[in-house]
């Protein structure tokens, strides 16, 4: 025998007995077509969707602050109590109550102000200033001395009332140790 023909196929040479050059390409395996995944759009609704899942273990303080600004919002006094007693003669009680401003500018139209209580009480241990009768709304709880600055909802004729709540004592007209009346004015507005 002599010498192997030369085959220009060089992958696979299979030799013939007659001599003769088989090429045989080896088959690749054919591979599962790949499917490519759908195309994905973001919308506004999953972006939404994402960024609240993000939030979700917030829910609880979201929930907890939007409650509190809720009662923030509702904690003016009630309207005025057409019934209350007339402020009782506080001359021999030794305290006193100052506003300032005192009266009260309102040049928005609302009838309604915002001001800074002041007050003072010699012998009583623990003191509370309500709104509109002795045991009106409360508006602050100090010691014998204090302060409490209002939101804006404070209309001209508002009481407020300093009560005497040391042992216990309770919000009656005989436990009131001084009353201020608000005044309201739109004098001065341009």
């Amino acid at each position: 025998m002599g010498t192997a023909p030369v085959c220009p196929n060089k992958q696979l040479i299979i030799h013939s007995p007659n001599g003769l050059c088989l090429s045989q390409v080896p088959q690749r395996k054919k591979k599962p077509e790949r499917q490519n995944p759908p195309m994905l759009i973001a919308t506004s609704d999953d972006k939404w969707l994402s960024s609240l899942k993000r939030i979700v273990p917030f829910a609880p303080l979201v929930i907890l602050t939007m409650s509190l600004l809720a009662m923030a919002a509702c904690s003016g006094p009630s309207p005025s109590n057409t019934s209350a007693p007339a402020p009782p003669s506080t001359g021999a009680k030794n305290a006193t109550i100052t506003a300032d401003p005192n009266p009260i500018q309102v040049c928005d139209g609302s009838g309604t102000g915002v001001t800074k209580l002041t007050w003072t009480s010699v012998g009583p241990a623990v003191v509370e200033m309500h709104v509109n009768s002795p045991n009106g709304d409360l508006l602050a709880r100090t010691g014998a001395n204090g302060t409490a600055t209002t939101t804006k909802w404070v209309t001209n004729g508002m009481i407020f009332y300093l009560q005497d709540v040391s042992g216990g004592k309770s919000l009656t007209p005989e436990n009131t140790l001084a009353t201020f009346t608000a005044k309201v004015t739109s004098a001065g507005c341009p």
